[in-house]
């Protein structure tokens, strides 16, 4: 099994390896039997996940892109002719994508590389690199980073989102633990190179028709916020690892009372 990094290996020997991810961390939200669960039956991919792993790719792997994916015929689908062309266009075996999907992931991909602000945090790094480690509770980590910007020792990642707007992606990235992820990445690069990583970047890309982008930057708070809630899912994946028990809900009375929000409300 590989340590250290980075390594330019494919996603499918990365998914091998049988170390723990941030992914399978998240789950850990809920109770460990909820992600035990799921992380042995994931859910099916939704639309809105296929798109943002095209526009991912577009952005990174560029000629991967163009390998993987087609754009699908406009056709009527309850027709003869119609059933027979996508059956023909799926016979390439690429995925296919509507037509202006297709043109938006790769005019984010120029996007990005034409302006000078988006650019920094492109140019000069390494793409799609992984990332293993031994945690001192025990686990063995991985990690995939995006971007590895190894002369600012800055990690940048592509996140897809409906809005870019301060509030609404800080709302986003607050619900699906974006701040975690950085932790723990942070922490895997920095135990790997024995160097704390500088800074950590996410470039917000539109999957809506507004197409737009925005950079964001993790501040010391708000990783170190990630960093607790990661370690906390990360000694619980431990404990039931070793003791083969993935509990669920406490067997307890719950007291069920007013949210605090609606407590600030008058009636």
């Amino acid at each position: 099994m590989l340590l250290g990094g980075p390594h330019a290996i494919s996603e499918e020997t990365y998914r091998a390896d049988p170390g723990v991810n941030i992914s399978s961390l998240k789950h850990f939200k809920d109770t460990p039997s909820k992600a035990r669960r799921r992380i042995d039956r994931p859910r099916q991919t939704s639309p809105a996940q296929a798109l943002g792993t095209a526009i991912h790719m577009a952005i990174l792997e560029r000629d991967r892109f163009l390998d993987s994916y087609a754009v699908k015929p406009d056709v009527d689908a309850r027709t003869k002719a119609g059933k027979e062309a996508l059956a023909a266009a799926r016979e390439s075996g690429k995925e296919l994508l509507d037509k202006d999907e297709y043109e938006a992931a790769l005019a984010l991909s120029v996007k990005l590389r034409e302006q000078p602000f988006f650019r920094q945090f492109i140019e000069g790094g390494e793409y799609e690199t992984s990332w293993f480690s031994r945690h001192e509770y025990g686990a063995r980590l991985k990690g995939r980073l995006d971007i590895w910007l190894p002369a600012r020792n800055i990690i940048v990642d592509i996140k897809t989102c409906e809005s870019a707007d301060e509030y609404q992606f800080g709302r986003d990235a607050w619900k699906y633990s974006y701040h975690a992820q950085a932790a723990y990445y942070c922490d895997l690069v920095a135990s790997v190179t024995k160097t704390k990583v500088d800074g950590y970047v996410i470039l917000a890309v539109e999957k809506t028709e507004d197409r737009d982008c925005r950079a964001f930057w993790i501040d010391n708070d708000l990783l170190e916020n990630g960093r607790s809630l990661y370690r906390d899912w990360l000694a619980k994946w431990v404990a039931c690892e070793q003791t083969g028990t993935w509990p669920g809900y406490d067997k307890s009375l719950v007291t069920l009372s007013a949210p605090r929000w609606a407590q600030d409300q008058s009636f």
